[in-house]
């Protein structure tokens, strides 16, 4: 994370927002799980914009999410629509109750299957270089499978999901997503000027090629950064067991997905290397075997 970045750029919190009263986690839980309770709650510190609380239940759940929407209501159909239409080919976790339109005071909330297993941001934190380029293919896997989830247009993702505006009309949207990227204060205190040109320079001189080849939109998560990836070893090979926060994707350019995951990594202040170049070519790769160009 950079050092001095602005605060809404990093998306994460260092103190976890505080857990709503007590007799309202009862009553949440008891209208999921009649005859639970709570026992233990322990808030989750990183989500910026959205409460996420670990509830463990006397029975028979055990642990779960609380996870309540509080910056934009529309957000938790929008990512429950989402989890199901995902759930059959990336692992997410499973929706045990949701209130999509809020209940009592609070607004809409979700009760997640809590997942047992370490983020990707502490895997890589090990400094096991062999686990993290191992853990990086299964990674690059995933997100190639995200990128095969079409749809007729790019856009905005709403409750559906369905399209709603687009991501920036007119021509040439994939270079210009960067240089809106590139703008981002967070990202020009941990990229250097002339590097900053270069990459503008870089892209624009590929805008025709770009424009050829987006043949294709696909699902892009548009927060695909290690914090949000929980990785689990079964018998000696690290897998993904879950992509946390689907609040944020929407259908791009088939052939800019990997540009746009670098960039809004980048620009929120997350460095696009954890995943390994390795990792990346998998969904490269992958696109390539389906057909679709990219730029030479």
């Amino acid at each position: 994370m950079i050092q001095g970045a602005p605060y809404e750029s990093r998306w994460v919190r260092s103190v976890a927002r505080a857990a709503p009263p007590s007799h309202l986690l009862e009553r949440i839980v008891q209208r999921a799980f009649p005859g639970c309770r709570v026992v233990d709650v322990q808030p989750f510190a990183g989500g910026l914009r959205n409460t996420n609380l670990k509830l463990e239940l006397n029975q028979p759940a055990g642990s779960v999410v609380l996870r309540i929407y509080e910056h934009d209501a529309s957000l938790c159909r929008k990512e429950l629509d989402l989890m199901a239409l995902m759930g059959g080919s990336v692992p997410v976790p499973a929706v045990l109750h949701a209130e999509a339109d809020g209940w009592a005071e609070l607004p809409p909330f979700a009760l997640l299957r809590y997942v047992d297993a370490v983020s990707f941001h502490d895997l890589k934190r090990s400094k096991d270089a062999d686990t993290v380029a191992q853990a990086s293919v299964c990674v690059g896997e995933t997100l190639a499978l995200i990128g095969q989830t079409t749809f007729p247009k790019s856009g905005w993702l709403g409750p559906g999901p369905e399209v709603t505006a687009p991501l920036l009309a007119g021509p040439d949207p994939s270079p210009r997503f960067v240089d809106l990227c590139l703008a981002s204060s967070a990202l020009q205190q941990r990229m250097p000027a002339d590097l900053r040109d270069r990459t503008h320079e870089f892209l624009w001189s590929f805008a025709p090629q770009l424009a050829a080849v987006d043949n294709g939109v696909s699902l892009v998560h548009g927060d695909f950064g290690k914090r949000n990836l929980l990785m689990r070893n079964l018998n000696g090979t690290w897998t993904v067991a879950a992509v946390l926060d689907w609040s944020s994707p929407c259908p791009a350019p088939r052939c800019s997905t990997l540009v746009t995951s670098c960039a809004t990594s980048a620009r929120h202040g997350h460095s696009p290397s954890h995943i390994s170049r390795k990792g990346f070519s998998v969904p490269a790769a992958r696109y390539r075997r389906d057909g679709v160009a990219f730029p030479a």
